[in-house]
């Protein structure tokens, strides 16, 4: 091999040396440069996202509970609706045994009040100031006739509306003894030829005979309410909202008229808050679109409102929500927000 061959073949070889050894140094450093850049990318991004968005921390569920209450006193059966599930207005949320009512003694009451009524206008057209004669004694058993035939008209009547279904028994009985009463006005009234020269009969004022009449009108407003009451065995929802128990009642467990079984959290008065500084305010304005995460659940909604809190020296920023998102919130749950900037 001649001494030029042998330069040739050395420096090929020193060549090649140098490109083993620098082709993965060149290699390792474009993957490194390409990793750099890729993580700047990334970073201005993570930096765009989170200059993007107005983040609250101390986002608190607020709102206005509101009390359902029995209308009558009886023993609670069961909840119809889990404890934190939304409900609609007119929704079914309780069921409850009403205490039974002696209807019994209510119908005998208003029976006994209207036979006094109706004894206290006889006896208004019975009265006389002076020895009865005969022209009177005529005048009154007319009244007392027709007292009767009118009695007799309603008897007859509700005895036809009873056998078709359309009343009740007593009602029906009601107007038998309102007949019974006339009847027997009319006969006494029959028997009596003339009175003592010296009788007298005061008759009844106005005023005793519209009392009478106010008692009859209370003792059957009384039956009405209590055969009412005797029906309502479901509870609603007055208005759309969320239900919290608070107290659970347990199966039948005795409860009062008027005591309160659960609250509803309405949802025209629930809603969100949070703090933001001056400055963060500054950018927010109603209507915004609001990301919020409370309780492991994710929420949209929007800014309702902003007012300072000069205590705090900060801005608070109410979010409402749809009627859909509130299912399982609490009032006093907290979580946090981003506020879409763009």
């Amino acid at each position: 091999m001649t001494d030029e061959k042998v330069i040739l073949w050395k420096a090929w070889k020193v060549e090649k040396d140098i490109s083993k050894k620098v082709l993965p140094v060149i290699k390792y450093y474009l993957l490194a440069l390409l990793a750099i850049v890729v993580l700047i990318n990334v970073g201005l991004w993570a930096y765009w996202q989170y200059n993007s968005y107005l983040h609250i921390d101390d986002l608190t569920v607020e709102g206005k509970m509101l009390p359902i209450k029995t209308k009558v006193a009886g023993q609670f059966l069961q909840y119809t609706v889990a404890d934190g599930h939304a409900v609609a207005s007119g929704e079914v949320i309780a069921k409850i045994k009403p205490q039974a009512q002696d209807l019994s003694k209510l119908t005998t009451a208003l029976q006994k009040a209207e036979a006094d009524y109706q004894t206290m206008l006889s006896e208004q057209n019975m009265a006389v100031t002076s020895v009865a004669t005969a022209p009177a004694s005529q005048s009154n058993k007319e009244a007392l006739r027709f007292a009767y035939q009118t009695a007799l008209a309603k008897k007859n009547k509700m005895e036809m509306l009873y056998k078709e279904g359309a009343i009740s028994a007593n009602m029906y009985k009601a107007a038998a003894s309102a007949l019974e009463v006339a009847e027997q006005n009319l006969r006494t009234a029959t028997t009596v030829t003339n009175f003592a020269p010296s009788h007298k009969q005061t008759p009844l004022s106005q005023a005793d005979l519209k009392a009478a009449q106010l008692r009859v009108q209370q003792a059957r407003l009384a039956l009405e309410n209590a055969q009412k009451q005797s029906k309502e065995t479901v509870i609603v929802a007055p208005a759309p909202g969320v239900i919290h128990y608070g107290k659970e009642l347990s199966a039948k467990q005795n409860i009062k008229a008027g005591e309160t079984i659960c609250q509803l959290a309405n949802a025209s008065d629930m809603w969100l808050a949070g703090s933001l500084s001056q400055g963060q305010a500054e950018k927010v304005k109603p209507g915004m679109y609001v990301s919020c995460s409370i309780g492991g659940k994710d929420i949209a909604g929007v800014v309702a409102n902003l007012l300072p809190d000069k205590k705090k020296q900060k801005v608070t920023v109410y979010i409402s929500l749809p009627v859909t998102a509130l299912d399982k919130l609490e009032i006093g749950m907290s979580g946090t927000a981003k506020i879409a900037l763009q």
